[in-house]
């Protein structure tokens, strides 16, 4: 029994409910549907994905630097033992910067303990029979840039007779350029998905989880439920950069531009015969053969010549494709220095663009993973809120300050001797007093060390102080 046919059995009905004020913008679009209507699929996707992904170099070593970082995330389960420090947590998480990073940490070990819970972690190591985590949250992130979401498919241990129920045992990612959604009517836009490659395996909405990027394209076509491919806006950049790697391809491929040498002048009689013509150029192969770079070829013969076709440079080909590289960057998020695409490119430059790039362009993203996971995943295991998944950013060298920058920071917050060794990386201690709160003492007030305060008596002075303490 194959992937499909397994949701093929267990798929039955669809039970969603969908509020009235929510589905308004999507009722006034598929209100002329009818119960069973398919939605038009994503045609661009396809494209997207072969011009762009796989046709050029440059939206591939982004998207591929971007994908490496996600799917090497560890993604963990935690309790939640202090609300507001998670809420603290997550709001940092959503304008993440460099600096505001080592709060999060910080955050993130007062706030969350780790818990052992196999059943549920076990997707971590291998959502499906046929793919790793890796693997899958790599193509997750490479669906939602390149085609505009990405599609995860759970398979359920509910009964046949309601499929939408139970604890997600597998999850699958289909190929999201394939995805089509079946409209439920007016009130439920979307009921079934399927594959245009297997139409008749439909798969229930409640078992399909779609990380989208916005789309406001509300069409015909619905494209709004297919996500915006980060190339869409793009379009005519990718065209311009592929055409002008094919174009730098053909004129080397040719050995560049072509000189026609031929004599000044000849007389009007005079023919030039084949015969002629390899002698004359064998003669002239030979001596420039014989002359090396800079040095003088002599010729008793007066020459012209004719220029044909362009060099790179004349084309401006070089200084064009480095732009788009930019361009492409800017799309992305991330900063052009990693690659080495920017004259900026020191290793002092690299490492703060490393920094700012994972935390624009990562960070969101495992997030947006996080958001999906305790919302659709999570309640079919565990429906009391107080389990959450959560990335661990410890494990992430972009992210790993100066161990002194990091002590000086630890030693202004009032935090646990435990909290300050594990936010240093070096584990827990027991002991009654490792789990008391430290508050740095640099600072006290006059009177407790036993002296007069001088502002407190304005009549004395720094002559007589001494005189008045006897």
């Amino acid at each position: 029994m194959g992937v499909f046919d397994i949701w093929k059995a267990k798929q039955d009905t669809i039970r969603v409910n969908a509020s009235p004020l929510a589905s308004r913008p999507m009722e006034m679009l598929l209100k002329w549907q009818p119960n069973g209507q398919v939605v038009m699929y994503n045609a661009e996707g396809e494209e997207f994905l072969n011009k762009g992904f796989l046709g050029n170099h440059a939206v591939f070593t982004i998207q591929d630097w971007k994908c490496q970082k996600i799917a090497m995330a560890p993604f963990v389960l935690y309790q939640v033992r202090d609300k507001k420090m998670y809420k603290q947590m997550r709001n940092l998480l959503k304008g993440a910067t460099p600096e505001s990073m080592s709060a999060v940490r910080i955050l993130q070990k007062s706030a969350m303990v780790e818990v052992d819970r196999p059943e549920i972690t076990k997707i971590f190591d291998r959502p499906n029979p046929i793919m790793s985590w890796a693997e899958f949250a790599y193509g997750t992130i490479m669906y939602k840039d390149i085609i505009g979401a990405g599609h995860w498919m759970g398979v359920r241990a509910g009964s046949v007779d309601d499929p939408t129920t139970g604890k997600i045992r597998e999850i699958y990612l289909p190929p999201a350029h394939h995805m089509v959604a079946k409209s439920g009517g007016v009130t439920n836009p979307v009921s079934k998905w399927f594959l245009r490659t297997n139409p008749e395996v439909e798969i229930d909405a409640a078992n399909v989880c779609s990380l989208r990027n916005f789309s406001p394209i509300y069409t015909t076509e619905t494209q709004f439920l297919y996500g915006l491919s980060r190339l869409h806006a793009l379009r005519a950049i990718l065209k311009k950069h592929n055409e002008g790697t094919l174009t730098e391809a053909e004129i080397y491929a040719q050995k560049g531009i072509r000189d026609i040498v031929f004599p000044a002048a000849l007389p009007e009689y005079a023919a030039v015969n084949y015969e002629m013509f390899q002698k004359t150029r064998d003669a002239w192969n030979r001596k420039i053969n014989e002359s090396k770079q800079g040095s003088i070829m002599i010729n008793d013969v007066p020459l012209g010549s004719l220029r044909l076709g362009f060099s790179p440079q004349d084309l401006g080909l070089l200084q064009s494709q480095s732009v788009t590289k930019i361009d492409f960057c800017a799309a992305w998020h991330v900063k052009p220095e990693i690659f080495g695409w920017s004259e900026q490119s020191t290793f002092n430059n690299v490492a703060e663009a490393r920094k700012s790039s994972f935390t624009d362009a990562v960070v969101p993203e495992l997030e947006g993973m996080c958001d999906s996971l305790n919302t659709w995943y999570l309640p079919s295991h565990d429906d009391t809120g107080g389990l959450v998944i959560g990335v661990n950013y410890d494990h992430f060298a972009e992210l790993q300050e100066d161990s002194e920058k990091k002590a000086k920071w630890l030693d202004l917050v009032p935090l646990t001797a435990n909290e300050n060794r594990e936010a240093m990386g070096w584990g827990a201690q027991e002991g009654e007093n490792n789990n008391k709160i430290l508050v740095n003492s640099g600072k006290k007030v006059l009177d407790d060390l036993g002296l007069e305060s001088f502002h407190g008596n304005p009549g004395n002075n720094y002559d007589n102080l001494d005189q008045g303490d006897e």
